[in-house]
């Protein structure tokens, strides 16, 4: 008896199920809403929406399409190989009802641009992907269009339009964690048991709270809460190297040895000057309890290399201009007390979570990006955050 063999008998003896039911239960597994869009024979701009889409690989980058055969547009749709899947953001639902229409006109109300391919990108759209169909497959009454990608690009401050339980609904991202990170489960952990206490410090401070751990030579965000009412606009997952001036309070208590290895992580050596000064921002750091950045006019040059190290993939070239543009930023990182004048604009303000060695695992921070921050702020926000790591100690 063969695998298929032995596989058919098997589904003979299952039960059928009921398909409103299936349908129903399903439901309950919430998923985007996409509309993909092409043009068709006549050069007309035309779309769908898809209830289903997939990631099949990253490498090569593939993603399966689910159309249904008998909807309006879908044979329009399918006479061309390219597509664009718009990913429908909330406060944009208008554009996936329009789309149920036949019509050819059906973008006329809908503000767009073409794609590289030609195929529409809907403005609004919390994201977009410009692919290729290179195989259609049946599954029961739906066809599974397998694409290669060719371009991608997000809107990151949308969020995302839902189908849940047969309604459409935003998704609230007011805390978010980071899933899974090699080296980092622990942390992550950490972060996942003290998102409440995140959440009240964010409510209290009345800005976005967020967890960074370090491990090896790298760090990372793993987690934000924003404050009721607000979304959390951090990205976790974000990550960057251990690189001085970044991570002052990781160093607190550390031997030489791992005072060294960070060091090491510059793209150029130190020079002693550079050195003995980095070395005190640390022991300000370890005195204070806490680590402050005020504000320069690099941080964001240094955000859009982080960014791109993030996403990949990290060339020497990128490595070394973000380790560079990193060290670059010493002179604001842990300044003496005079330098902090209460008019001073603060980039960022970071407490440890003690942890059961001398390095702490996590630190939680509040950052310039959500919120104007002076060092006017610091008493108030420096002790939010202390009761915040004490009580994540604990958990």
């Amino acid at each position: 008896m063969d695998a298929v063999t032995s596989v058919d008998k098997a589904e003979d003896r299952i039960p059928e199920v009921d398909g409103h039911r299936f349908e129903e239960v399903m439901a309950h597994y919430p998923t985007g809403v996409a509309v993909v869009t092409s043009r068709d024979a006549l050069d007309r701009p035309i779309g769908v929406v898809s209830p289903v889409l997939a990631v099949l690989s990253t490498d090569p980058p593939l993603i399966g399409i689910q159309l249904d055969p008998t909807a309006a547009g879908y044979l329009r749709l399918t006479d061309n190989d390219r597509f664009c899947v718009n990913i429908i953001g909330t406060g944009h639902d208008e554009a996936s009802r329009v789309f149920r229409t036949e019509n050819s006109d059906n973008l006329a109300d809908i503000d767009w641009v073409p794609s590289v391919s030609g195929s529409p990108i809907i403005s609004g759209s919390s994201g977009w992907i410009d692919c290729r169909a290179i195989q259609v497959h049946d599954t029961g009454n739906r066809k599974l269009l397998v694409c290669r990608v060719l371009e991608v690009e997000t809107n990151a401050t949308g969020l995302p339009l839902l189908f849940f339980r047969g309604g459409r609904g935003g998704f609230d991202p007011r805390v978010s964690i980071l899933p899974s990170s090699p080296g980092l489960s622990e942390h992550i952990a950490l972060a996942g048991r003290g998102a409440k206490i995140m959440e009240a410090a964010a409510d209290e401070a009345g800005i976005e709270v967020i967890a960074m751990a370090r491990t090896g030579s790298s760090m990372s965000i793993i987690a934000s809460a924003a404050p009721r009412g607000a979304v959390a606009t951090t990205v976790v997952g974000r990550r960057f190297p251990f690189v001085p001036p970044y991570g002052t309070l990781f160093l607190a208590g550390a031997d030489d040895r791992n005072r060294e290895a960070w060091f090491d992580e510059l793209a150029e050596p130190p020079s002693n000057i550079e050195r003995e000064e980095m070395l005190a921002r640390v022991a300000r750091a370890s005195a204070r309890g806490w680590s402050i950045a005020l504000s320069g006019p690099t941080h964001s040059a240094v955000d859009r290399l982080i960014e791109a190290y993030t996403r990949g993939p990290v060339t020497p070239t990128l490595d070394r201009q973000l380790r560079s543009g990193i060290a670059s930023l010493g002179y604001f990182y842990d300044p003496p007390d005079e330098d902090l004048i209460d008019s001073a604009s603060v980039r960022m303000i970071c407490v440890p979570v003690p942890g059961v060695g001398s390095e702490p695992l996590v630190q939680l921070a509040v950052h310039s990006l959500a919120q104007d921050i002076t060092v006017s702020d610091l008493p108030a926000l420096k002790a939010i955050l202390t009761r915040a790591a004490a009580q994540m100690n604990t958990t």
